[in-house]
């Protein structure tokens, strides 16, 4: 059984290994018919250029527009012409030299792209004119008589490769088209021999797994009988211990008992102690209350008598400042009483010298007196 297992899987890696290359020739042959496909996509010309409207001619290449392009200050060109522009020569515009960049250029409308569609141009493959420039990739693609073209069983290995208008004649020789139902339902049925080798492969994946859990669990049950075993094994190891440790504890008992009994004796001392303790406690507890009281107390006269003193300490302060003032006004008054003195002692004196001049004039007019007297005497007699 595992010998013809083993055989269908090798048959089955082999036809994979054939199919692997039948899908990379496939795909090898495509790139490379798209790759034609876009060279040829340019393979065409204008028909009556000078008819066609200038305000569809890219002032670059100075052809009509392929994919264009919306600058932000009005401006259409080629999108791959503005791009070499913008990498290759200048970041501005080339028409009003604005600065430009890729990522502000914005799709042509819908009209003008309408227009360029509708272009008519002639294919330089097969010489077929008036062709409308929309319609040209599939002009090429699935009418020009003369594109080069792959077999349609290219994906079977085909190798031909020829015109358009030979592939019908090719047809009807080429020997891998005939093989296409055979090739394709044994694609079909290898497909199905694989989905169902995967199937088994998976069953039998999913029977290992439970195998193997199950192997797990009978694994997992026998530890968990070992160790259960091993459990009651301590189990009575553990109620033998436990045996002697009961009637050691029945002595430590005893003993504990009387130790109870002086221990009881020994609490309610305690207790007695620790009530007077308790009340002990209590007094000083309102004591300090009281001293807190008092301390708060003290601590508010403090604070007033702080207060007074810095009162008294500015009032002496200025009681200092307005003795000195005085002090300083007594001293300029001494200076000024003395200067007084000084003027009194001047104007005493010449007080007394003015007596003097008075008492001398006093005398020169008593004599005047007389003699003017003695004259009127003398006038009358």
């Amino acid at each position: 059984m595992c010998q013809i297992f083993e055989n269908l899987m090798q048959k089955i890696i082999d036809v994979n290994i054939d199919l692997s290359k039948l899908w990379i020739s496939k795909n090898f042959i495509l790139d490379k018919y798209k790759g034609r496909e876009k060279i040829m996509n340019t393979t065409y010309e204008y028909m009556d250029r000078d008819s066609i409207d200038p305000e569809l001619i890219c002032s670059i290449c100075h052809l009509p527009f392929t994919d264009p392009r919306h600058t932000l200050c009005g401006e259409t060109f080629c999108y791959e012409c503005i791009t070499n522009w913008i990498q290759t020569q200048n970041a501005s515009c080339p028409i009003c030299q604005e600065p430009l960049s890729v990522d502000v250029l914005t799709k042509a409308s819908r009209m003008i792209r309408n227009m360029l569609n509708r272009l008519r141009i002639k294919c330089i493959v097969c010489g077929q004119a008036d062709i409308q420039r929309g319609d040209f990739d599939d002009h090429i693609q699935k009418v020009c008589p003369t594109t080069v073209v792959f077999c349609t069983s290219a994906d079977i290995n085909c190798p031909w490769k020829g015109r358009r208008d030979q592939l019908k004649q090719h047809l009807d020789d080429c020997r891998f088209e005939p093989m296409r139902p055979v090739i394709t339902q044994f694609i079909a049925e290898n497909q199905q021999l694989k989905d169902r080798v995967n199937d088994q492969m998976n069953q039998i994946t999913a029977q290992q797994n439970k195998i193997q859990q199950l192997e797990d669990l009978v694994n997992d049950q026998i530890n968990q009988i070992t160790a259960q075993q091993n459990e009651i094994q301590r189990l009575e190891d553990q109620v033998n211990q436990q045996t002697i440790e009961t009637v050691r504890q029945q002595n430590e008992n005893q003993q504990l008992t009387e130790q109870e009994v002086q221990l009881t004796t020994q609490i309610n001392t305690y207790q007695r102690e620790n009530q007077e303790l308790k009340d002990q406690v209590n007094r000083q507890t309102i004591e300090t209350v009281r001293q807190q009281n008092d301390s708060q107390q003290f601590k508010e006269q403090v604070t007033q008598l702080t207060a007074q003193i810095n009162t008294y300490q500015r009032d002496n302060k200025e009681l200092k400042d307005q003795v000195n003032q005085q002090i300083t006004e007594i001293i300029n008054q001494k200076y000024q009483i003395r200067e007084l003195e000084e003027e009194v002692a001047r104007k005493t004196k010449q007080v007394h010298t003015y007596q003097q001049d008075i008492q001398q004039l006093d005398k020169e007019l008593k004599q005047k007196d007389v003699h003017v007297t003695y004259m009127s005497y003398k006038s009358r007699e």
